[in-house]
C-alpha cells in the first residue's frame, strides 16, 4: 500500500531566506512543500521525480478509464463495424 506524501508547509519569506536548505529538504527527503501566500494564491513544490510520478500515474488512470469505456461500449453494443477496406478509406 502506498503512503500518504509527507507535507510542510512555509511562507515565502521563509522559503526566499533558506530556498537551498528548502529545496534540498523536498528532493531529499521526498517532501511535499506549500508556499504559503496572500489571498489564497499558494504554491506547491515537489520533487522532479514525484512530479514525474504523478503524471505517470495520472496518464495511467487516463488510459485505464478509456479502457473501461470502451470495454462499457462493447458490452452494450454501442459501437460501429467497419470492414478493413473501409479502414483503408480513411487513410
Amino acid at each position: 500500500m502506498n503512503e500518504l506524501p509527507i507535507v510542510k508547509a512555509t511562507n515565502v519569506t521563509n522559503l526566499r531566506k533558506n530556498i537551498k536548505k528548502q529545496f534540498d529538504y523536498v528532493t531529499d527527503s521526498k517532501v511535499t512543500l506549500i508556499v504559503t501566500r496572500n489571498d489564497d494564491k499558494n504554491v506547491v513544490v515537489i520533487a522532479e521525480d514525484e512530479y514525474e510520478k504523478l503524471m505517470r500515474n495520472i496518464n495511467n488512470m487516463t488510459y485505464t478509464l478509456k479502457l473501461l469505456k470502451s470495454a462499457h461500449e462493447a458490452d452494450n453494443r454501442d459501437f460501429v463495424e467497419v470492414t478493413f477496406s473501409e479502414l483503408e478509406t480513411y487513410e
